[in-house]
């Protein structure tokens, strides 16, 4: 044995084996829960979560940052902070970029959605506000990226 010898890794020996003992009995035994620790600045993982599922679920709807705070567990100027450190954006722009990547999703489908329909499924006010946002951030209109994507004809379908 290690120990018994005195050779030069007995200490380390015996410190590993005090640390394996000790996580044995927290696993076992303990009634504590874990508290998730965030990094400075930084979400925990689990309201990094709750926050992506939370504006996924509600994109059709006008977020606001005090039901986003409150979903995240942070005040709003926290939320801001941490939002801007995580993700490296404000959140409305956060927001904006998940509308127009279901947009994105949704023309992509075989089945042609009409464009209105699309803007309200992904929480734009208006068709028009879709087209906007959409060809400044593709630089191409919903109905080009449709035609590319589904290799449907240009024109909008109507329901």
């Amino acid at each position: 044995f290690e120990l018994e010898s005195g050779g030069l890794g007995g200490g380390l020996y015996r410190s590993a084996l005090l640390n394996q003992l000790c996580v044995h009995l927290l696993r076992r035994y303990a009634k504590a829960g874990v508290r998730e620790v965030p990094l400075a600045g930084r979400m925990a993982d689990g309201q990094r979560r709750r926050l992506v599922q939370y504006v996924e679920d509600n994109l059709e709807r006008n977020l606001k940052l005090d039901e986003m705070a409150r979903e995240a567990g942070v005040s709003v100027s926290g939320l801001i902070r941490k939002f801007h450190a995580e993700f490296g954006c404000a959140p409305h722009a956060y927001v904006l970029r998940q509308r127009l990547e279901r947009a994105r999703r949704l023309l992509s489908r075989p089945a042609a959605v009409p464009l209105k329909c699309i803007a309200m499924d992904c929480g734009f006010s208006d068709q028009s506000h879709l087209v906007r946002h959409f060809k400044r951030a593709f630089q191409q209109t919903p109905m080009e990226y449709r035609s590319t994507a589904v290799g449907a004809p240009l024109r909008e379908l109507d329901d």
